[in-house]
Parts: structure tokens; C-alpha cells; sequence
């Protein structure tokens, strides 16, 4: 039987574990400078983990987590919630809501709308001025002048080409 007596046990088995994990009294005092901390002994019972849900920052008291903490098993400090997670008092790990999963999937496809719409007005805007570069080299050519703005309105073309093939892939 465990004693909550950090001194006694100190005195009488240094090395008994304390916890699940092995760690001793004399690891407790002397390598982590807390005693019997994450513990909890009511009263004259055993040390055992502190429960989930509470958190115990000496060995003979056990207080349940506040609200906008989590803490797990055998927990010294409440552990704050991210913002996108919910912690009622009481919680032993933080819990997700479905306004948190609703807020990324708008936030997800608001971007990819986003992004098409860009690439649509890009799309639109190309496609105009390969237009108007044709109309401008039509009407030069009926005019009996060639210059080097057919060369570009065919490179226009080609740029125009190249972005509808991959944006429809």
C-alpha cells in the first residue's frame, strides 16, 4: 500500500513507483522538484493517477477542470483548448463541434471559388484580347500592311491556347 506521505515514503521506500509510469518518490522530490505531483490520495488511500477530467496540483486535492480546459489522466495543471475546440468543466480531452468542421468546409470552398472565378476572368480577359489582336491584324491586312503585330497576335493566340488546356485539366 502506497502511502500519500511523500516524507515517510522517502524515508522508508524511496524507490516504491508512485505512478503507472514507474516514476518514485525520490524521482518525484529530487529530479522533478515536485512531490507526488499528477497524484491524488483521498485521505488515508493509496496514491493513485489523478482522474481525467480533474487535475491535481498536490497530491490531496483533486479539483475538476474548468470550462475552456481539458485534463487528461493524471494531469498537475488544466490544459487550455485550442479556439477550435469546445472543453465543458469537467473534460478530459477537448472536443471538435460541428460549427468548427461547417466553418473549414465554407472556408475550403470559398477559396475554390475563389480561385476559379480568377481563372475564369483570366480565361475571359485572354480571350478578348485574342480577339481584338485578330480584328486589329484583319484590318491591317485588308489594308495592304503587315507589320510585326500579327507575329505577337499569334504568340497572343498561343498563350491563350496553352492557359484553356490547363485549366481544363
Amino acid at each position: 500500500m502506497i502511502s500519500c506521505d511523500i516524507f515517510s515514503l522517502l524515508q522508508h521506500d524511496p524507490l516504491a513507483p508512485l505512478s503507472a509510469d514507474g516514476t518514485t518518490a525520490a524521482q518525484l522530490v529530487f529530479g522533478k522538484g515536485m512531490p507526488a505531483g499528477g497524484l491524488f490520495c483521498p485521505g488515508t488511500s493509496p496514491a493513485g493517477p489523478c482522474p481525467a477530467g480533474s487535475y491535481c496540483p498536490e497530491p490531496l486535492t483533486s479539483l475538476t477542470c474548468p470550462e475552456g480546459h481539458f485534463c487528461p489522466m493524471q494531469s498537475m495543471n488544466p490544459l487550455a483548448c485550442s479556439w477550435v475546440s469546445h472543453c465543458p468543466a469537467g473534460s478530459s480531452l477537448p472536443q471538435i463541434t460541428w460549427g468548427t468542421y461547417i466553418g473549414i468546409w465554407t472556408l475550403a470552398l470559398t477559396l475554390l471559388l475563389l480561385w476559379w472565378s480568377v481563372m475564369s476572368w483570366l480565361q475571359r480577359r485572354r480571350v478578348q484580347r485574342l480577339q481584338k489582336c485578330r480584328q486589329e491584324v484583319a484590318a491591317r491586312r485588308l489594308s495592304g500592311l503587315q507589320d510585326k503585330q500579327a507575329a505577337g497576335c499569334e504568340l497572343a493566340r498561343y498563350s491563350a491556347l496553352l492557359f484553356a488546356i490547363t485549366v481544363r485539366k
